[in-house]
């Protein structure tokens, strides 16, 4: 990890433990922040704070505290990325109701509240946020397939995550081996980006777990008509090259 970010986490971790940080100052956000430019902001801190990252910090201590400004970002988010949480804190003067946040009693628990919040998000179309909750479910809960399938969905939609997009959806594919779904988004990436080959090999794979899934059948009938009316042509013209009609076996 960069040594000038750890060094700013440090700092942020020092500021913190005094008390006088409070969530905008945290993110580095002015109090006038839109919820586009706040879940922005944060999806760039995450980035830089992935748990591979952390992990390569040797100093244990160091690597604590680098946790410690993470958590601590997390509920900055989710209170300033909320309106009514954000309104009730400004009330308090930009203050927590305690200021020791309190261990989640069940993570797991939490992880479902957060993958709801994300159906409900990309229901909505708002993938940039869905995105943002599943990626904090999936910290509490990495091995949910659901939630990696719906992340996938997601990041699908934005040209520059495609590449995520298709390792959440393996990772998906790998955590429940029975499900058509994974397999399907899957195709239909390939299918987006014109590899047209890749995509019929996940559509058909698809359909040898749930035969009667129809976008996986109506997708493999627009890719599979095309290879049938070559080979189709192909043969047609090798018979007509290597087989004389009755009317010149005739002539001769």
């Amino acid at each position: 990890m960069d040594s000038q970010l750890v060094t700013r986490c440090l700092d942020l971790y020092e500021r913190l433990n005094r008390g006088n940080l409070d969530h905008y100052a945290l993110l580095g956000l002015d109090r006038t922040a839109t919820v586009a430019t706040i879940n922005e902001v944060y999806q760039q801190w995450l980035v830089k704070l992935t748990d591979k990252e952390v992990a390569t910090i040797g100093d244990a201590t160091v690597r604590q505290r680098l946790e410690v400004v993470r958590r601590r970002m997390d509920r900055a988010h989710a209170v300033l990325s909320d309106f009514d949480q954000r309104a009730a804190y400004e009330r308090r003067g930009f203050r927590e109701e305690s200021e020791v946040i309190p261990e989640e009693d069940d993570p797991q628990e939490k992880a479902k509240e957060l993958f709801r919040k994300a159906k409900t998000l990309y229901a909505g179309k708002e993938y940039g946020p869905a995105v943002l909750a599943l990626q904090q479910s999936l910290r509490l809960d990495p091995d949910r397939g659901d939630a990696l399938l719906l992340l996938g969905l997601c990041q699908y939609r934005n040209p520059a995550m495609k590449r995520d997009a298709e390792a959440n959806l393996q990772k998906a594919a790998q955590l429940e081996p029975w499900n058509a779904e994974p397999l399907v988004a899957l195709g239909n990436l390939f299918y987006s980006e014109k590899m047209m080959k890749r995509a019929e090999s996940f559509y058909r794979r698809a359909l040898e777990l749930e035969p009667r899934h129809d976008m996986a059948r109506k997708r493999l009938a627009e890719i599979a008509p095309q290879e049938d009316n070559s080979l189709k042509a192909s043969l047609k013209s090798a018979l007509k090259k290597g087989l004389p009609s009755l009317f010149d076996r005739k002539k001769r």
